[in-house]
């Protein structure tokens, strides 16, 4: 596909036809392979979003291999530099391999890179392009034979062999997931293979094409998540859990119980203990003004809360009821609660809360089986 401007991939995004995004070696080598830095660690905020990374197993197998030569080169360097630097200081050989041994982790450098790209794919979720699967030989060689792109009229052309690999098997991928695709390569030859395609999008800078990827409801949504679950979003934290304990004060409640008389329950305390995000946590986008950065989310949770009831019992005679005495009683219950939460700024960054509000929550609680009280101060006929 022609190369489109920002303002045109904007809007395809914005009108769902993209939502994948892949990268290529060059992008790796241009962020020094660093897996857990950078843009490259940001692309964790699609994992939980309806937008996918989308890796071909070529360009996972380039990278790998480059890590591991960074690696094997690293550990040499150490080496030969403690190895220096010991017989300068008179370090016995204990002393230089311990030096060695508190980099390395105990680890091969297979070992580590294998490490590292195996927490990438956690945080990330990125699906995996197994080209085998989907280029065939013949499609190959077609490309090769005809000169069409990745591959070029020179004589080095055969080396072009893995982007082609690559780049037919992401196309592959987006027709069959019926998406456009958005790539991020510095690279000439997939620029030209992309502007060619009917489901690839070239884009030159990953910071650039992650950007435009921000307004999706699901991103930003994914966004706050990820604040919350790293920790960042102390002051969400907070005006959740005093919006809560304000509430629960004064919040609608069903006791019931199982009991061998007919009884009239009143609740006389409700206190609020803690609340813990349910499944995640998950945020719903619900409204937002993106001009005046306000956005408004629903979420749930889950409110531990400690309840009060007296019981008065009651039997039947000739038509009447008549008051046994009554009980006392405390139950532990974990509630169901939705949310509406309004902040102002960015939920990738920083930003305020406006405002929480309870607008569903499980009434009933449960507080076993109970019975009256026949103390010797109670005095029952």
């Amino acid at each position: 596909m022609p190369e489109l401007t920002a303002a045109e991939i904007d809007d395809a995004i914005s009108r769902g036809q993209i939502t994948l995004l892949s990268i290529d070696t060059s992008i790796f080598s241009q962020y020094q392979n660093g897996l857990e830095h950078g843009l490259l660690q940001r692309l964790s905020q699609f994992e939980a979003s309806d937008v996918d990374l989308v890796l071909s197993d070529v360009v996972v197998g380039e990278v790998y291999r480059h890590m591991v030569e960074a690696a094997v080169s690293g550990d040499k360097a150490l080496k030969d530099a403690v190895k220096r630097s010991g017989a300068a200081r008179n370090l016995d050989k204990a002393a230089r391999e311990a030096i060695v041994a508190g980099v390395a982790l105990g680890e091969t450098p297979e070992q580590c890179v294998t490490r590292r790209w195996t927490d990438f794919q956690a945080r990330t979720g990125y699906k995996l392009v197994v080209t085998a699967d989907l280029v065939s030989a013949g499609d190959l060689f077609n490309a090769y034979f005809e000169v069409k792109p990745p591959f070029e009229s020179k004589e080095t052309k055969k080396f072009e062999f893995p982007d082609a690999m690559a780049l037919q098997g992401l196309e592959a991928f987006a027709k069959h997931a019926d998406k456009l695709m958005l790539v991020v390569s510095a690279d000439g030859g997939w620029l030209n293979f992309c502007n060619q395609s009917a489901w690839l999008i070239h884009a030159r800078e990953l910071g650039a094409a992650m950007s435009l990827f921000q307004k999706v409801p699901s991103v930003v949504c994914a966004a706050l998540s990820n604040q919350v679950a790293d920790g960042k979003a102390d002051q969400l934290h907070s005006a959740i859990e005093n919006e809560l304990m304000s509430f629960v004060e004064g919040m609608e409640i069903y006791p019931e119980a199982s009991a061998a008389f007919s009884y009239e329950p009143e609740v006389e305390e409700k206190e609020y203990q803690s609340f813990e995000f349910r499944d995640g946590p998950v945020f719903k986008l619900i409204d937002h003004d993106e001009a005046e950065e306000v956005f408004v989310f629903e979420t749930f949770v889950d409110v531990n809360i400690s309840v009060s009831c007296s019981f008065s019992f009651q039997v039947r005679d000739e038509g009447e009821y008549i008051s046994i005495g009554g009980a006392y009683a405390t139950a532990e219950a974990t509630q169901k609660m939705s949310l509406v939460v309004t902040i102002y700024g960015d939920p990738k960054a920083e930003f305020d809360v406006v405002e929480v509000e309870v607008l569903d929550h499980d009434k009933w609680v449960d507080f076993g089986y109970v019975e009256p009280d026949y103390g010797d101060d109670h005095d029952y006929d």
